[in-house]
């Protein structure tokens, strides 16, 4: 086989701050013929992907990346982390409005992008699940901690969301045509419905997965896709 012969997929993965975890799969070479660049927007919301004047400026960000990448590219995407960590449950309460309203309009607004997406030719279009949370109950310090302070869910509540979320998400996915990954269930710990220890980050104050355990588990979903 010649090196012309050779084929390769180039995946652009977009998202919010836990998306760099790609950065590490890419690095590392963990899947041969795989490319991976990382655009992350820390902060970034699916709800707010339709809100040209958000305050991390995700849309126009990731709209600026997109309009230049090739329709041959792969691309992933990985939102919702915030909202269901704070987003959801911050509207519902400012807003008057049930969760699951909350819930419904960041869904809605995350699949109406996508469409936008497709209709620039698009059709290697991969929707990653929403990681659990990790943050426990009672901690209330670091960044993220202390910026998500407002809301009182907890732990277990902020991860049946996460769950529920991902679930709408999926149907919505299939629903429209779009590829839904599910990279979330394997880190649900059965006992205690919260995540499993071994995907907890060493560092406390470090809201985003362990690193290792969950490139590794990436990783062997995506060579069995």
């Amino acid at each position: 086989m010649s090196l012309y012969d050779r084929r390769h997929i180039y995946a652009i993965c977009l998202g919010d701050s836990h998306i760099k975890i790609f950065s590490k799969i890419d690095r590392d070479r963990s899947i041969p013929g795989m490319y991976f660049e990382t655009i992350a927007v820390p902060g970034a919301t699916a709800r707010g992907l339709l809100n040209p004047n958000s305050r991390t400026d995700a849309l126009q960000i990731f709209r600026r990346r997109i309009e230049s990448a090739k329709p041959w590219q792969y691309l992933f995407f990985q939102l919702g982390e915030v909202d269901c960590g704070f987003l959801i449950w911050y509207c519902a309460q400012k807003y008057k409005i049930s969760i699951k309203d909350a819930l419904e309009t960041s869904i809605l607004n995350y699949c109406n992008f996508l469409e936008w997406i497709r209709a620039r030719n698009f059709d290697n279009i991969y929707i990653l699940s929403v990681p659990l949370p990790t943050i426990p109950d009672g901690v209330n310090w670091g960044e993220v901690a202390n910026a998500r302070r407002e809301v009182k869910a907890s732990q277990l509540e902020r991860t049946a969301l996460t769950l529920e979320y991902n679930d709408r998400l999926k149907q919505e996915c299939e629903k429209r045509g779009f590829c839904f990954i599910d990279i979330t269930s394997e880190q649900l710990n059965p006992e205690t419905q919260i995540i499993d220890t071994r995907f907890v980050n060493s560092d406390i104050l470090d809201h985003h997965l362990n690193p290792i355990a969950y490139s590794v588990s990436i990783v062997k979903i995506l060579k069995n896709l």
